[in-house]
């Protein structure tokens, strides 16, 4: 039996994979303005936006009926169905992948305990298990250990979007915008945006960014370092603007 790939549109996946997967939108809200990711409203539309608007963008989650099209379209191409969402802290999507698929023996849903390029990961995973002729699942079961290894480092070019969205005072953006500090995040399975060093506090200097990101890799999945270079490069990793931060380029290692 064939097995479909289903990713929710907060995923930030490879142009290559694009054809290979069924993708899911999510509805970002401007203020009263309101646009479906990936069909009315693209990465350029979603910048624009950002820098002409100064409301900060939400999210709405996928229904538990755009999932049920999908099982529906797969189970109708005698399909079995691999879903892979944002973290479920992060958003209600996963809770709605699992109400649609109640009853359906064919679908598996994972969890993806990570956002944008940490799904991305697990989506290019996914195709590649798919490759090497695993059934949905055993890339389900393979995919839930895989997340644990994954680890996604950014650095945040700038405080703006921290402030705006009530991470952080005025005051502070200002303070550091005059001694020009960048906070250094890392996003890991179970947790969202903690420090990359905790040691270090919040606040970290841009040269300490490829320490901190060594460090918080060290042991990790082997694919961490390199998938989260690739898919950085490519991504634009909207949804870490919308839960306030806004990452610089990937570094290199």
């Amino acid at each position: 039996m064939k097995t479909r790939i289903v990713v929710d549109s907060t995923a930030d996946i490879l142009p290559e994979y694009l054809d290979q997967i069924h993708t899911v939108p999510l509805t970002v809200s401007f203020g009263e303005e309101e646009y479906i990711d990936g069909v009315t409203m693209d990465h350029r539309t979603f910048y624009q936006k950002l820098i002409e608007t100064d409301a900060m963008p939400s999210t709405s989650q996928a229904s538990p009926a755009a999932f049920a099209e999908q099982y529906d379209q797969a189970a109708a191409a005698d399909e079995e169905v691999v879903v892979i969402t944002i973290s479920s802290k992060l958003s209600g999507t996963y809770q709605s992948a699992m109400i649609a698929a109640a009853g359906c023996s064919s679908v598996y849903v994972v969890d993806s305990e990570n956002a944008s390029v940490g799904c991305g990961i697990l989506v290019g995973l996914a195709l590649r298990y798919l490759r090497d002729g695993m059934t949905a699942s055993a890339i389900a079961e393979k995919l839930q250990e895989d997340k644990k290894k994954i680890v996604v480092i950014a650095l945040l070019d700038t405080l703006e979007y921290l402030k705006r969205g009530g991470r952080i005072s005025k005051a502070a953006a200002f303070a550091g915008g005059l001694l020009n500090i960048k906070p250094v995040i890392s996003v890991r399975s179970s947790f969202l945006a903690r420090p990359a060093a905790p040691k270090w506090g919040i606040i970290f200097s841009p040269s300490k960014f490829k320490k901190s990101a060594g460090s918080t890799l060290q042991n990790r999945y082997s694919l961490a370092i390199p998938a989260c270079l690739m898919f950085c490069c490519r991504s634009t990793l909207r949804t870490a603007v919308i839960f306030g931060v806004l990452p610089l380029m990937p570094f290199a290692m």
